[in-house]
């Protein structure tokens, strides 16, 4: 739970490109104590962070994030603090939990938990995270293209996806990105 209070505690407002420049750099800092090499790309917008680390295969995953989150709206329909982590009945509330940070924060604890145990990675492994996620990305496709290279992936795991009932949930994934092939969804 501590990755997903440290970046529900990030007022990463899309939109609001100082509070955005602020919130990379504890992201990028996250990575960078689990061993990963990391760069931190200024856009016009928000900046994009990449991550790598190598991995007993050559294989590569890639996952893929977002770290700008709506704005809190009006303060009284909030119970508590917006930007801090609650969990109340079994459930966690804060800004960003469901898009997207609670999915970045359960992706770098897994890595975390694999690296405690093992050492190492099974595979290499990518990051990349942006903060214009829920701007429409419009400085995505700059990076992708200067950074072809150092994006290729067996696996894309995106954020996307959603919860049918309470027994499945959907997630999209894209196989061999570096190939453009189709997206595929598994369940």
């Amino acid at each position: 739970m501590h990755y997903v209070r440290a970046l529900v505690a990030l007022p990463s407002v899309t939109g609001d490109e100082p509070a955005l420049e602020h919130a990379a750099p504890p992201i990028a800092d996250l990575l960078r104590g689990l061993g990963f090499q990391v760069s931190v790309h200024p856009t016009e917008g928000a900046p994009i962070i990449l991550a790598h680390r190598t991995g007993k295969s050559a294989q590569r995953l890639l996952f893929f994030n977002h770290y700008d989150v709506m704005p809190t709206g009006v303060w009284r329909d909030w119970f508590h603090e917006p930007f801090t982590l609650a969990e109340r009945e079994g459930l966690l509330y804060g800004r960003g939990v469901a898009s997207d940070k609670g999915n970045l924060a359960a992706r770098i604890a897994a890595v975390a938990h694999i690296l405690a145990e093992t050492g190492e990675l099974p595979v290499g492994i990518t990051f990349l995270i942006e903060g214009d996620g829920l701007s429409g990305s419009p400085s995505l496709a700059n990076l992708i293209a200067d950074q072809a290279n150092n994006l290729t992936a067996d696996l894309v795991m995106g954020y996307g996806g959603t919860k049918l009932s309470n027994d499945i949930v959907c997630l999209c994934l894209s196989f061999g990105w570096h190939k453009n092939e189709p997206y595929a969804a598994v369940s």
